[in-house]
């Protein structure tokens, strides 16, 4: 009798032990569980944020210049290294903070949740899915008002047509053009990032010339436009101006006028860099 008595409490011990060690709960669940465990209406990364009929997505996008790593005039190919990011707001994610402990907002796996498959026009990347933004592996923040934020770092490799008749002192233009690869203008609609008067619309960091070519200035996206190619697109990219930095040359060379008007297909959004001759 002693002895059942004996395993029924080391049971009870073993029991309460267990319990006590086991995985506890992080403050997010509960938020995480209301967004994405609805038995009614489970969310669904593929499903395009619209929540009211006729509606639109509007994507606030950026492009900030990290570095210009090089212009190879007879490959034709600009390659740069980028900050891009995406902002819009996707009416399933949305919750009271004071429902959840004050919660204002989270991090999450970009794969966890719907974002633009955005690609770029002239990549010359070998394999085509290499050109589009890995957005997947990068990681968005969610505001509680819906607003979710979406950065990643890149380095692209696109085609320039290079203008030489003027070397050592050229100057080059290039544009990128960014754009979805599956949306149509009539969900889907590419804007500038707003941003405050007093802020400067150099998105270039001084640091981004290499010693061949010196950047000038980096405008954020200011044009938006559609074209129809199978389907009405909505999309936009930079053009990037650059002027040769002179090897073993004492002549002073005058810094080029301002950027360059970038003409564009209807159907994208424009983002204009120059790079002028070094004095």
């Amino acid at each position: 009798m002693f002895a059942r008595l004996l395993l029924l409490l080391l049971l009870l011990l073993g029991t309460g032990l267990t319990a006590a060690s086991g995985p506890k709960k992080t403050i997010y669940d509960g938020l995480l569980r209301h967004l994405f465990e609805n038995d009614t209406l489970p969310y669904r990364p593929g499903a395009m944020p619209i929540c009211e009929p006729g509606g639109k997505l509007h994507v606030n996008q950026d492009m900030l210049l990290l570095q210009l790593f090089d212009l190879d005039e007879p490959t034709q190919m600009l390659t740069v290294d980028v900050w891009v990011e995406s902002i819009w707001k996707d009416c399933r994610l949305n919750w009271d903070p004071a429902k959840f402990g004050g919660i204002d907002n989270f991090a999450i796996k970009a794969s966890e949740i719907w974002f633009p498959d955005l690609l770029f026009f002239e990549s010359l990347h070998g394999n085509f899915e290499e050109g589009m933004f890995i957005y997947g592996e990068a990681t968005a923040r969610v505001f509680s008002d819906g607003s979710v934020q979406l950065g990643t770092q890149a380095v692209f490799k696109i085609f320039c047509r290079v203008d030489i008749s003027s070397f050592p002192y050229d100057s080059q233009q290039c544009n990128i053009t960014f754009s979805s690869w599956t949306k149509d203008a009539s969900t889907f609609v590419l804007t500038k990032k707003p941003s405050d008067e007093s802020s400067s619309d150099d998105h270039a960091f001084q640091s981004a010339s290499n010693g061949e070519w010196q950047v000038e200035g980096f405008p954020s996206f200011n044009t938006i436009s559609s074209r129809q190619v199978g389907v009405d697109e909505s999309g936009g990219g930079p053009g990037l101006h650059g002027g040769r930095v002179p090897v073993a040359s004492e002549a002073e060379v005058p810094v080029l006028p301002g950027l360059h008007a970038v003409p564009l297909h209807p159907a994208h959004l424009a983002h204009a860099v120059r790079v002028p001759p070094a004095g």
